[in-house]
Parts: C-alpha cells; structure tokens; sequence
C-alpha cells in the first residue's frame, strides 16, 4: 500500500501491517507511525490511509486477534491467521505524528480514502459488487454524502477488492477500479467525484485486452501506471508505462527506460521511482512513444 503527499513524500505499510513509514524525496524516513495500542486498539492493523491538508495523515484502523488452529499431528505448530474488526477507526495525525483525534466507522469490508483539501474525505467500499459503496465523510468521520455510482461506468461489474484505487486531486478525487469477471473479458473504468459528492465524469478506459493497469499512481490530474500482461494478451504490445487522461480516456504510452523502477509519487520534476537495488528514490524524465 502507498501513498503520496502532495509535495512527493511517499507512505507505505510496513509489513507487519501496523507500522507507517513517511519517506522524503532523499530516500530517507522523516516519520514512523505505529498505530498499535493507539484509540484503545490493542493489537491493530493498518486497513487504508491518505495524506490530508496540512501535512495530516488520514488512517484506518481495526484492531486485530490472532486465532491458532491445532494440527492433526501434535508435533506441529498450530496453523495462525489473522482477523481484524472490520468497524475500523479513523485515527488523524499531525505532521509530526501526534494523534489529533479519533473516531469509530461503520462496518467496511476493504475501506480505502482519499482527503480533499477541506478535510472532508472520500471513502469507496473496495469489496464491490454491481455498484461500489462510496459516501463523503468529515474530518471527524461523520457521513456527509452518500454518493450514487449505479449509473456511472464504474458499476455492473464486480470487483476481486483488491483493484480499487482512489486519489485525491484538491477539491476532487478519482475513483479507478478493475475487475476481471468474467475470465478474459476484464476491464477498467475512472470516475472523477467533487468534494460536494458530485459525479463530474466517468468513463471505461480501453485498455488492450488481455491486461490491466499495474501499480496506478496520481500524475497530476491524470493517472499513471504499467501496462501488466494477463493470459490472452497481445505480448507485441509489451509492458509499457502509460498516462491516462480521466477526461477523455486518452491513453499515452512510453519508451520503457533501461534503469526501470517502481513508480512511487507525482513530483515537481515528474515521477519519482522507488530503486529496489538501490533503495533510492530517482526521478525519471520518459519518452513517449510515436
């Protein structure tokens, strides 16, 4: 999970799923948070965040219980997994990491959000059926909106929860979703939601059958990502990075880069990659393809 703020300092869930890192455009870590123990929670994992106005961080919380299992033989260990409390808690730090406030949500399977710039925030249920569950919520986590995608191109799809991105642009957010039901005939759409709740365009983005969209970050107003090959895909096409126009659906490819990264955040001299080898931040000018 990763998230950027609006100047290209990166967040990410460290993996033991309780521990937020900020990370600055030197590569080096500027912040920890550890959510555990914090609202009362106990034990708890970190289910979705956003960077807010501020300098605030936006975090879902749940608490978490680990349940053991006895194996047949004795001699094992018991089999563990791990539940959470699916009524997460909406914590709101400062930009030093102090907790300004918390507050109980309702009932979400796979919550993620986006912050707009007054505060309020966007909140889409990434467990989907044929019409996502999204409403605005305040600050402090009071319902606002609950806005109505049945007749946009995101619905009459179901989503697999794990293909649902928002991001925020200021007083907008977009909503981009996949899904890959049925086997083959998979696809993509984008909707661009006002902070009043209000639907200003959404379309289905046509991608080349046979892939999806990998790795999808904010580029501006626009979407960026990868182009990831699934079965049935043309490999002649390759795994280029794209620009993605949420307005018109414009899909702009690029010359794959010969030192190719992760893509990271949106700066203000371009996209920045994550360096795996390296385990640097580079930003790095691409070259679109004729």
């Amino acid at each position: 999970m990763v998230r950027c703020d609006a100047t290209g300092n990166l967040f990410v869930v460290r993996s033991n799923h309780h521990e937020l890192l900020k990370i600055g455009l030197n590569g080096g870590v500027a912040l920890r948070i550890d959510v555990s123990g914090m609202a009362n929670l106990g034990d708890a994992r970190v289910v979705s965040f956003a960077p807010g106005p501020n300098d605030e961080l936006y975090v879902l919380a749940s608490h978490t219980k680990i349940i053991e299992v006895p194996r047949p033989d004795p001699d094992k260990p018991p089999r563990r997994s791990e539940s959470w409390d699916l009524r997460a808690t909406l914590l709101r730090f400062d930009a030093n990491g102090a907790l300004l406030g918390s507050s109980r949500m309702e009932r979400f399977q796979m919550p993620w959000i986006a912050v707009f710039d007054s505060g309020d925030f966007l909140l889409v249920d990434g467990d989907w059926g044929k019409s996502p569950l999204t409403r605005i919520y305040s600050s402090d986590g009071k319902l606002l909106k609950e806005v109505d995608l049945a007749k946009t191109a995101l619905a009459g799809h179901d989503s697999d929860g794990g293909e649902t991105h928002l991001f925020s642009l200021g007083n907008k957010a977009l909503i981009f979703l996949q899904w890959g039901i049925p086997e083959g005939l998979g696809g993509a759409a984008i909707a661009t939601i006002s902070q009043q709740g209000e639907v200003l365009r959404s379309l289905q983005i046509g991608i080349p059958k046979g892939y999806y969209i990998e790795d999808p970050r904010r580029l501006g107003e626009h979407l960026f990502g990868r182009f990831q090959m699934r079965e049935g895909g043309d490999p002649s096409i390759g795994d280029p990075y794209v620009e993605i126009d949420p307005q018109s659906g414009n899909i702009q490819r690029f010359v794959e880069p010969a030192n190719r990264g992760f893509p990271a955040c949106d700066t203000r001299d371009g996209m920045s990659f994550i360096n795996v080898r390296d385990q640097t931040l580079e930003v790095m000018t691409l070259k679109p393809q004729k």
